[in-house]
């Protein structure tokens, strides 16, 4: 017999993700075996961004960006990775495709699906990442708070494989920028605290905060993030989401 179980709930910071399974052999009323176990809610892993890419999405804003799509169409063709350009009547006008949804995935032993986190932001494009969802693609979404502009995921990285201090962060650390530690002032910003604490919760990628409240709109610095190899697995490809840019 072969027994699963599917959670509806990542882990948080009211969840620790910990579930306690008993399974009990009942003889006329009696136990006669028993055995337990503590399992853990798989955590949603971002994806760095140098991993092969399975699909880039991107929007179309008309003549502005039309060298752009030209350039990425060839490049896109050139590997054989599938494009998919969002027309005006999806993105409404909102070109910022990658502030509002940042992919990654969760896993067991026995299954790996992607999974979309879409941004708290809430703008034109706010619908698009759960009409997404299918077989091989899940959804969520964070929120709770007044989102700022520190909580589109332009503000989200994450670094490549790196040992700190000793410990090694095999999918690397979670990048994100804000106020500087101890600043606690109504004028400075940070990523909403559901958002944060969530991230944090996940454990496997522990977030740094990065001191960037000094510039005008402050964002994690933008990183290039090595692939991620597991033992036994071939290396996970990554969905990219590319804002459309407008010619100067």
């Amino acid at each position: 017999m072969r027994c699963f179980l599917e959670a509806h709930e990542y882990p948080g910071p009211f969840f620790e993700g910990l579930l306690s399974l008993e399974l009990q052999l009942r003889l006329g009323g009696r136990t006669i075996g028993s055995d337990r176990a503590v399992l853990r809610v798989a955590p949603w892993i971002m994806t760095p961004n140098s991993l092969p890419a399975a699909e880039f999405y991107t929007c179309d804003t008309g003549p502005s960006n039309a060298e752009f799509l030209r350039g990425l169409q060839e490049a896109c063709a050139s590997v054989n990775v599938p494009l998919r350009v969002l027309p005006p009547d999806v993105h409404g006008g909102d070109r910022w495709i990658q502030d509002e949804v940042e992919f990654g995935f969760s896993e067991s032993p026995t299954h790996s699906i992607t999974v979309a986190c879409d941004s708290p932001r809430d703008r034109e494009l706010r619908n698009w990442a759960a009409m997404q969802v299918g077989p091989d693609l899940g959804h969520f979404q964070i929120g709770g708070s007044t989102p700022n502009s520190l909580d589109s995921f332009g503000n989200l990285e994450v670094s490549p494989p790196v040992t700190v201090r000793g410990r090694h962060y095999p999918f690397g650390r979670i990048v994100f920028g804000g106020r500087t530690y101890g600043d606690y002032g109504a004028a400075t910003w940070q990523m909403m605290p559901e958002l944060r604490r969530f991230l944090q919760a996940q454990k496997v990628q522990a977030p740094i905060e990065v001191y960037t409240d000094w510039g005008r709109r402050p964002k994690s610095p933008s990183r290039s993030c090595g692939p991620t190899p597991r033992s036994g697995r071939p290396t996970r490809r990554s969905r990219a989401a590319l804002t459309s840019t407008v010619r100067s």
